[in-house]
């Protein structure tokens, strides 16, 4: 890694996605409220009757679960992963894949309805662009078809040059292996590349990668590894990169 004083050639910026770039503009607990309910409204379409409490409270122990599993082995578990865990501690049927498959879509009708970006970021994106750097998003995603949607729907898409999604690759952050995944689509080296994330696995990952690193603070605050660059702002990171790299 070069030292801060000089200045670096930058080829790429990958970000991730949840706390990054998108983040829901209701609260976490509104937002858990609503894919529960969502949720309860297709097992009772299925002739199951539980309350909004009852389903709430098995999606999390399912959500619990699934990022120890997550934690312990660096692999993903999509969405339909864990509706099967949702399903086994409701005590319904988790061999019914039609049944996974309607309660996995009923997951993402929060994250496609309340998801967004901050108001700098578009411009922030611009402006790499402009100058040749190239753009990647590198998340770990239930659903790699969702995350496109959301970043559609957001009008950030058009934005990014590769998107590299855990379950689509296999492994997640922190391993490696999804950063240099990017990286090798985007012919570029990991000296030449920031990441910029919102939790610990993400800077712990980039920096095992060799990558610059930086937190974006905007969305919540950030307690973990220490970063080579935080911030609060697009417009703030725009600033401390254009002081590090040649840009």
């Amino acid at each position: 890694m070069p030292r801060l004083g000089r200045k670096w050639p930058l080829h790429v910026v990958l970000l991730d996605l949840w706390g990054t770039i998108l983040y829901p503009v209701i609260s976490l607990e509104d937002y858990y409220k609503y894919r529960a309910e969502a949720i309860r409204k297709v097992l009772g379409e299925e002739g199951y009757v539980f309350s909004l409490d009852e389903v709430l409270k098995a999606l999390k122990l399912a959500r619990k679960v699934a990022d120890a599993i997550r934690r312990e082995n660096v692999l993903e578990l999509t969405f339909r992963g864990e509706a099967v865990l949702l399903l086994r501690e409701l005590g319904l049927d988790y061999d019914d894949s039609s049944l996974v498959e309607r309660v996995a879509t009923a997951y993402l009708e929060p994250y496609l309805k309340f998801l967004a970006p901050p108001p700098d970021l578009k411009s922030f994106l611009l402006k790499l662009g402009e100058r040749g750097v190239k753009i990647g998003v590198v998340s770990n995603a239930g659903s790699y078809n969702a995350l496109i949607c959301v970043l559609r729907k957001s009008g950030l898409a058009r934005f990014f040059d590769v998107i590299v999604s855990s379950d689509r690759i296999g492994y997640r952050k922190p391993s490696p292996v999804i950063f240099l995944t990017a990286l090798s689509l985007l012919g570029a080296r990991p000296v030449n590349a920031v990441f910029v994330g919102d939790e610990d696995i993400d800077i712990q990952g980039a920096l095992s990668t060799g990558l610059w690193t930086a937190v974006y603070e905007g969305f919540h605050s950030y307690q973990g590894t220490e970063p080579h660059i935080r911030v609060k702002s697009y417009t703030e990171l725009w600033e401390k990169l254009s002081s590090i790299f040649q840009l």
